[in-house]
């Protein structure tokens, strides 16, 4: 009778281990399987981030390249001082 006991408290032990190793085996794929759909959508986020970023570069190139067509004359606002000075009294 006590090997009988022995025996079947075995198995229940080696049962309840065993359910418990798949009830985290089942949490930890769920949590897996979250955290794999977040990385998707911060991957998405950040292309449409860049895609953002690329626009705006090329609207600043076709800008640019519109502009620099156009010949605008600059004006210095200082005047050049490397100029020779002109002695009045002729030395």
């Amino acid at each position: 009778m006590p090997d009988i006991a022995i025996n079947l408290q075995l198995f229940l032990f080696i049962a309840v281990i065993l359910a418990a190793f798949i009830i985290g085996l089942l949490f930890r794929i769920r949590q897996v399987s979250q955290l794999k759909s977040k990385v998707k959508e911060l991957e998405i986020e950040i292309l449409k981030s860049h895609a953002e970023i690329l626009e705006q570069l090329e609207a600043n190139t076709t800008l640019r390249q519109k502009d620099s067509g156009h010949d605008i004359p600059v004006i210095p606002l200082k005047a050049k001082e490397n100029l020779p000075n002109k002695n009045i009294s002729g030395n």
